[in-house]
């Protein structure tokens, strides 16, 4: 229930920022590690076919991202321009995707990053 507040929560704050025009992309600094598990978690998610546009621009951004790092270790900080887009997609994809516990820290931390640099 803490999560799913959490979720709305965090995909209310982008929708607002994106609404009022304040930013049309965030920068965001993300290891590299951090977006392959992202273009990773994208791969397993359900999306609606009115969705698919805003899907694959959110997982191109981050296996383009990957590609372009290739030379660098997962540990490595990547700087990032993130379009609003982008980062609205990821959190809305994502809050419904099944999630090792393992990996729940990781992703939350993921989700902290976006919505900091959001606001």
């Amino acid at each position: 229930m803490k999560k799913t507040i959490l979720t709305v929560l965090s995909f209310l704050l982008l929708s607002f920022a994106f609404a009022a025009g304040e930013k049309s992309s965030i920068s965001i600094k993300l290891n590299l590690g951090e977006c392959v598990f992202a273009a990773r978690l994208l791969n397993t998610v359900n999306i609606r076919g009115a969705e698919v546009e805003t899907y694959l621009k959110t997982k191109d951004f981050f296996i383009s991202t990957v590609e372009s790092n290739k030379k660098k270790k997962a540990k490595d900080v990547v700087n990032l321009q993130m379009p609003m887009e982008v980062a609205q997609g990821f959190v809305s994809f994502t809050q419904d995707a099944v999630i090792s516990g393992g990996d729940a820290e990781f992703y939350q931390g993921i989700i902290k990053k976006i919505i900091s640099a959001a606001k």
